[in-house]
């Protein structure tokens, strides 16, 4: 869930009229006052509208209209919600399409279950107490009455005293010291106190140091991410268009422009040769030009040789024979010969009509030729063009002619993809800044291995518990003489009791277990690292372990010591509470984001030093999910991916 866009008009703590356009990251939100506008109570009035018109106290005074208009993008879906202060309300979903908001419910009830069912939000208490980050929900905001801690009794006259005796409270969290028995020593102790300052300070650098350098490590993780995924898709719009240039076009595999609709017209080509074939033989049985008529040789018809042979054969015996009646022997040859030629002009006349046959059956042969010719070079083509693709079917063969087509829309989401990361003049200078901040963490990481020794460097609790104690030696050793011992039992009778606050845990983290449907020493085994780095960070790393029992209740260790939640000081407890749930909010992101509203009220929680801190963890969490840190105007967010005014 991403809010896209904030319209108010005549709401008190914002301008009288303003719009704010959101987007992804780190927003701050600045208000035209000292004070926080609403965003955190506005959201809630929007998101859960109940229909009691009970929002009316967001009104401006004087305004004579009130009305807030927010723009949520949510699965892919763009929704917006129109409201009236103390007045109906409206929720449009874009179409798709027409590009064009359109209505789909003015009823609270309906609302609320569209609001839930298809946009995701969880209920109201949920997302109240876990993402809406106000200084109300503190816990020193809740204090409980104080109670004395046990084992103290009230003394007649007003002041508590001990069971054991007079004791002051310094006194049972260090050792006795040991009293500074010459000027000289106390001289050395506070050299020494002077060397502990000095290389407290240097510690705290170092911590600091490391913690910059954790979030640097995260800062090149992410970059590197960005930067893999942009070398990936260029891989893969190169690969793609390495493909679109190699896929199949008539003009690279050199065939006819029109060679898929030749092929898709093979069949219908066949068809029409099969028919035309049909015809030429109907006609050639109509013309009697079946077949060629085959004339036998005269010379190899019997009759034709023996009627020569025959003649012949009279001619001879009339030349032996030619005295006397021999002669007309030689009449015998005229008969044989005149049967002979009668078969020689009918072999003559056979010829004659088998060129006349003949010349008809050539005439049928031809077209016949022309029509297989034809079609054999239109399948030529066809079959050229199997071979240039690899195809055995048409099938294949439009498959692979159409894969060029099927590549166009795929080349052209990559590109705009691509575009997209190419539009942005950072892009080309991620591998320049993912090397600087390289050079940055090696030059962190040299920083902090030249200090102490080779980069040893003490706790600074350590260091701060010998500087407590040396202290201790010197106030003792410079205090006046001791008053009586009457005055000393009141004094020593006051111990000093830490803000007493109720354990905000439990119902925290109960509220979280129930957000992930697990119990809640399973959750705390999530939670435990990340949180007790946030509290380190923002305490100077006076605390050192915190643990939770099977109902939430929390205890936090520090200088050796186990404090249950009613013994730490009121600014831990808020710190261990904000420590929670910003990690409560940063884990849920992973699975689903839902924005994250911070009213800046903290300053009396998290020191000023600390500050620039905070503000680069809220950036960390603006990289998960979208977060708006709602400010005065006078406050001044250096960390802010976007600085809006309200």
């Amino acid at each position: 869930m991403l809010l896209l866009e904030l319209a108010v008009q005549g709401v008190r703590g914002f301008s009288p009229a303003a719009r704010a356009a959101l987007q992804p990251g780190y927003l701050v939100l600045r208000s035209p006052t000292e004070f926080p506008a609403p965003v955190s109570k506005l959201l809630t009035t929007l998101l859960y509208n109940e229909g009691r018109g009970d929002d009316g106290g967001l009104k401006a005074p004087n305004a004579s209209v009130s009305r807030v208009g927010l723009s949520i993008q949510a699965r892919d879906d763009v929704w917006r919600l129109m409201r009236e202060l103390g007045g109906a309300a409206q929720l449009h979903k874009m179409n798709r399409q027409s590009k064009v908001f359109e209505l789909v419910t003015q009823d609270a009830a309906e609302m609320g279950q569209v609001l839930l069912g298809d946009i995701g939000l969880p209920d109201k208490s949920t997302y109240d107490n876990l993402f809406m980050f106000t200084a109300a929900q503190l816990p020193t905001r809740k204090p409980k009455e104080k109670k004395p801690p046990p084992g103290f009794q009230s003394s007649p006259s007003g002041f508590r005293s001990s069971p054991s005796g007079f004791q002051s409270s310094s006194s049972a969290l260090f050792p006795a010291p040991k009293e500074a028995d010459s000027v000289e020593n106390i001289a050395d102790t506070k050299v020494k106190i002077g060397e502990l300052e000095a290389e407290l300070q240097g510690a705290q650098h170092i911590a600091e140091t490391q913690f910059k350098m954790d979030g640097l490590q995260g800062d090149i993780f992410k970059l590197e991410t960005q930067l893999k995924a942009y070398e990936d898709l260029r891989s893969r719009v190169d690969a793609a268009r390495a493909e679109m240039s190699s896929a199949p076009t008539p003009e690279s595999l050199g065939l006819p422009p029109d060679i898929v609709e030749r092929v898709s017209r093979s069949g219908a080509e066949k068809k029409r040769r099969d028919d035309a074939l049909a015809r030429l033989n109907t006609d050639r049985e109509a013309a009697g030009a079946q077949d060629k008529l085959v004339v036998r040789s005269v010379f190899r018809d019997s009759r034709f040789l023996g009627a020569l042979g025959a003649a012949a054969g009279a001619l001879l015996l009339s030349m032996y024979m030619h005295e006397g009646s021999g002669r007309f022997f030689s009449l015998l040859a005229i008969p044989a010969f005149t049967f002979a030629a009668l078969l020689a002009l009918r072999y003559v006349e056979e010829l004659q009509y088998a060129a006349r046959e003949g010349a008809k059956a050539n005439v049928f042969d031809q077209r016949e030729k022309k029509i297989n010719d034809e079609f054999e070079m239109y399948n030529s083509i066809i079959e050229m063009a199997f071979d240039k693709t690899g195809a055995a079917t048409a099938d294949e063969f439009f498959t692979a002619m159409s894969r060029r087509e099927a590549l166009v829309p795929e080349l052209q989401n990559l590109e705009l993809e691509f575009a997209d990361f190419t539009s942005d003049p950072e892009t080309e200078r991620w591998p320049t800044k993912l090397h600087g901040m390289r050079q940055e963490f090696e030059r962190l990481n040299t920083e902090i291995g030249g200090a102490g020794g080779s980069g040893y460097a003490r706790d600074p609790r350590e260091i701060e518990r010998d500087l407590a104690r040396l202290k201790e030696v010197v106030r003792k050793a410079e205090a006046p003489p001791p008053p009586k011992a009457e005055e000393t039992a009141i004094i020593a009778s006051a111990p000093v009791i830490p803000d007493n606050v109720d354990d905000p845990m439990p119902a925290l983290l109960a509220r979280g277990a129930a957000m992930f449907g697990v119990d809640i020493p399973t959750l705390w085994t999530v939670l435990h690292d990340r949180t007790l780095q946030y509290m380190t960070a923002l305490t100077d790393r006076r605390y050192s372990g915190i643990d939770v029992d099977a109902e939430g209740g929390a205890s936090a260790e520090t200088q050796g010591r186990r404090l249950t939640v009613p013994e730490m000081p009121g600014r831990d407890v808020d710190i261990l509470y904000l420590s929670t749930r910003m990690t409560l909010v940063e884990k849920f992101s992973a699975q689903q984001k839902l924005p994250m509203v911070l009213e800046d009220a903290f300053a009396s929680v998290i020191e000023a030093s600390k500050q620039q801190l905070f503000w680069r963890m809220l950036k960390h969490m603006g990289t998960l999910t979208q977060v708006l840190h709602v400010t005065g105007v006078g406050q001044q967010v250096t960390t802010a991916d976007v600085t809006i005014a309200l």
